[in-house]
């Protein structure tokens, strides 16, 4: 394998944030705004999909600049970045469900898929040097 195969092997790891973001959307979607109208504000279905849209897009935009990028550079960067916030969300969704005695929706994608796959894309990023850990 050349060197440059074994950095995209390691640069792939970048679409793996899609897939769980993915996930959790579907997770989210049908309960998640009468959940946060009730604890947070009004909110809606609409609300969430035009939120969501921009979202689904930079994560994909960057997955993929992140791909092909050279180690050590702005795009894995943003993309550890966004695994990094989808590990936050998963905190969210846990301490939520703790705080207020019942089901967040998307806890069950924030704790199987987001926990996990931040300390994978993290190992991964650092391990190829794609990153410092500084």
């Amino acid at each position: 394998m050349t060197r440059r195969e074994a950095e995209r092997q390691y640069h792939s790891v970048y679409w793996l944030p899609v897939l769980a973001f993915a996930a959790h959307i579907a997770e989210e979607y049908p309960r998640f705004p009468e959940w946060a109208t009730r604890h947070f504000g009004a909110t809606s279905r609409a609300w969430y999909v035009y939120s969501h849209v921009p979202l689904v897009f930079f994560v994909i935009a960057i997955a993929a600049f992140a791909e092909k990028a050279p180690p050590q550079s702005v795009w894995p960067l943003l993309a550890t970045a966004i695994q990094w916030v989808l590990a936050t969300n998963a905190i969210f969704h846990l301490v939520t469900t703790r705080l207020f005695r019942e089901y967040s929706p998307g806890v069950v994608t924030g704790t199987l898929l987001f926990l996990p796959t931040t300390a994978y894309v993290f190992w991964r990023t650092l391990d190829a040097s794609l990153l410092t850990p500084t």
